[in-house]
């Protein structure tokens, strides 16, 4: 009579094959899981900075009492919002950094920002073009805009996604009530 206690050579070799393969699809599995929550992380932070870059230049406008220079990505302004005295703010876009600069002292608030212009200034009846000429009580609003460079899976920046916000400043003497629809 034969023992037929215990598995075979073949029996083991074709187990192990069959849990190597397995293996290897469960570990591509979990890298692009990885890579996914990784990218997806990385969306969302540069997403927030950008939340949080429009909303500290919303209120730095908010309180300028004078436009030193304007442009297109950038803004020099002075304003009462501390106490006095008087502080100096510059606002630059250079490359994909966005800086913030009071009196001279300067923060990056923005590293990952896309291209195009960051300020668009509006004139007391509502059309775009305001310059430093016409006078800061005419400047009705300004129109702040963040591009966010999203990355996909493989790393690579696919699309800009733009972020935009409208800053009223007070200070200026003029009747700016209702925002702009």
């Amino acid at each position: 009579m034969k023992d037929n206690r215990g598995f075979t050579l073949i029996e083991v070799i074709a187990t192990l094959v069959i849990i190597g393969i397995v293996a290897v699809f469960a570990g591509f599995g979990i890298m692009e899981g990885m890579t996914a929550y990784f990218t997806g992380k990385e969306n969302i932070a540069a997403m927030q900075k950008a939340q949080l870059t429009l909303a500290r230049f919303k209120s730095e406008i908010a309180t300028m009492d004078r436009i030193l220079s304007s442009g297109g990505d950038s803004l020099r302004f002075t304003s009462y919002r501390d106490d006095p005295p008087q502080k100096t703010y510059e606002v630059s876009k250079s490359g994909q950094a966005i800086n913030l600069s009071v009196d001279g002292s300067s923060h990056t608030l923005m590293d990952s920002a896309g291209a195009g212009s960051l300020f668009t200034y509006y004139n007391s009846n509502g059309s775009a073009g305001w310059t430093t000429g016409n006078g800061f009580q005419n400047l009705k609003y300004v129109e702040i805009t963040v591009g966010v460079k999203k990355k996909d899976l493989s790393g690579s920046s696919a699309q800009t996604i733009q972020f935009t916000t409208v800053a009223v400043p007070r200070n200026n003497g003029a009747s700016n009530a209702p925002l702009p629809k």
